[in-house]
């Protein structure tokens, strides 16, 4: 959830498994109309499966908001063994 309001531009966080980039992992956060507590969300459709001992998963801000703000970002995970 966004802790502040953000302005100018969109901030867009792009997820990466092993540095590749995941499908549709990517999630925009609208500065128009952005207030604290808003929730956005992406569900991957490609590079969505992880091996917890060998694989890196990380997040990337790559937009261009003019005000800096908490996102408190969640990851639901299910086991398929």
């Amino acid at each position: 959830a966004l802790e502040t309001t953000i302005s100018t531009a969109d901030a867009v966080v792009n997820s990466y498994k092993n540095a590749t980039a995941i499908t549709g992992g990517a999630v925009t956060v609208a500065y128009s109309g952005s207030l604290p507590g808003d929730f956005d969300s992406a569900t991957p459709s490609a590079g969505n499966t992880f091996n917890g001992t060998s694989d890196i998963l990380w997040l990337e801000n790559v937009g261009a908001s003019a005000t800096a703000s908490n996102l408190t970002v969640s990851l639901v995970c299910t086991s398929t063994d």
